[in-house]
């Protein structure tokens, strides 16, 4: 049981040698995505050295990028989404022939989808300013 508590805990003790002299040379490709999103564009990552004290910072922006693109899909999409529902109540509200209950039904829809579009809008106006 110790042999093997030692076994597991030993790589955690030992240090790798510190070699001051050779820069490290980080290099990732970009992530592909199984399914595209066309609103996503990955840039490359950036090291920029910091301070006196000659620390370095990586910038690794992929996931705020893909975040980003994903946001901005699902808000053309929803706004398409709402222009189809302002269509849909406006046939229901034209081809209702009078009937009160039909004619509320379409008002209805066209009302939600108005207020639909303007969440998502006031949404993505509040997070880009």
């Amino acid at each position: 049981m110790i042999v093997l508590a030692l076994f597991i805990c030993l790589p955690l003790l030992v240090q790798a040698a510190d070699d001051d002299d050779e820069e490290e040379i980080l290099e990732f490709d970009k992530p592909a995505l199984a399914v595209p999103i066309p609103t996503i564009k990955f840039t490359n990552i950036t090291v920029t050295d910091e301070g006196e004290d000659d620390l370095k910072t990586i910038d690794v922006p992929w996931l705020a990028e893909y975040l980003n693109g994903v946001y901005q899909y699902a808000i053309g999409m929803a706004t398409i989404i709402a222009a189809v529902m302002m269509m849909v109540g406006g046939f229901q509200y034209l081809t209702a022939g009078g009937d009160a209950t039909r004619v509320a039904k379409g008002k209805e829809k066209i009302k939600n989808a108005i207020l639909g579009l303007f969440l998502t809008l006031s949404a993505y106006l509040i997070l880009r300013t």
